[in-house]
């Protein structure tokens, strides 16, 4: 039985520990509410950022944002290490009063100091969103810094690419590594393996462009999985195939498939995966015409080739 989804929004391709003056000065519940607010309020530049560079008839998706990270001056190195030391003195068994006492002092001499630097902060963001469009979505996954007067200074995008607006639901699945087969749902084991599998492979693109591709395709088998109720391969890989053929041609029916072939290399590694497929479609006037292709699919689905054929393996 599947549990439902949980309500915490992750992002697993961002790492990294948000530290804060605010975390490190007040140590309180109403401090944290006021921490809370300040990062909202910078998500809420943000958003205006991103909104104020829409152009006519766009709506703008919030995706959702990583986790905020501070970017302290050179003068917190020091206020760091002393907090260091009080909290590993404090854990001891027998923790000295004394040692305790000084540090505390030399704390608040330093806190003191670098309030005078928190005009240097700056706040890196990084956000999701969209820009939709009739029935595309260009998605963008960029960081934006901040300065401490909530003023964008720079915007460095990580990928982007242009997606049907179909996809936006598969999306927010993918951030937050929620079921794509069953919707509101934490994802099977199976859909865990999945996400695992193609973040490993995205993780090693250093290009934009790249990297952007590899997600839209990433949503397409997602959808292609949706589709079929499943990620059985073979079944995975005939709908991915009908996807593709679908969104040139009219009038799509297929007529015989092949059995999904795969290649090894000597040592067993997957280097592909084969089949051959006749469909027939119809053009602009009506008439019918007849194809037969092999198609080559790399161990991640994407389609590498498309041969023609005279023949359809068994």
């Amino acid at each position: 039985m599947k549990v439902p989804k949980r309500n915490l929004f992750i992002i697993s391709i961002l790492t990294g520990m948000l530290l804060s003056l605010e975390s490190c000065v007040v140590a309180t519940p109403e401090g944290s509410e006021k921490l809370t607010t300040r990062i909202e309020q910078r998500n809420n530049v943000v958003r205006k950022y991103v909104s104020a560079d829409l152009k006519i008839g766009q709506q703008y998706i919030d995706f959702g944002f990583g986790k905020e990270n501070l970017i302290k001056p050179l003068s917190f190195k020091k206020l760091d290490s002393l907090y260091t030391l009080y909290n590993l003195e404090e854990k001891k068994p027998v923790a000295s009063r004394n040692v305790l006492l000084n540090l505390k002092s030399e704390i608040e001499i330093e806190r003191q100091k670098v309030l005078q630097d928190t005009v240097h902060f700056l706040y890196e963001k990084p956000h999701f969103f969209g820009q939709s469009k009739l029935d595309s979505t260009t998605i963008t996954f960029a960081n934006f810094r901040l300065n401490a007067q909530n003023k964008v200074t720079k915007v460095t995008f990580n990928y982007y690419f242009i997606t049907p607006s179909r996809s936006n639901q598969f999306y927010r699945c993918y951030l937050n590594k929620e079921s794509f087969i069953e919707f509101g749902f934490d994802p099977s084991v199976e859909e865990t393996t999945f996400y695992d599998y193609f973040d490993n492979m995205n993780n090693t693109l250093t290009d934009p462009e790249l990297k952007g591709r590899f997600v839209e395709h990433t949503l397409q088998i997602m959808r292609a999985a949706n589709q079929q109720g499943g990620l059985k391969t073979e079944s995975l890989i005939k709908q991915h195939v009908i996807n593709t053929i679908t969104q040139n041609v009219k009038g799509y029916k297929s007529i015989k498939w092949s059995k999904v072939y795969t290649n090894l290399s000597a040592t067993d590694d997957l280097l592909s995966y084969e089949l051959d497929h006749e469909w027939t479609y119809t053009d602009l006037t009506g008439q019918s015409h007849s194809m037969r292709r092999l198609f080559v699919l790399n161990p991640y689905f994407e389609i590498t080739e498309a041969l023609e054929t005279s023949t359809i393996r068994n």
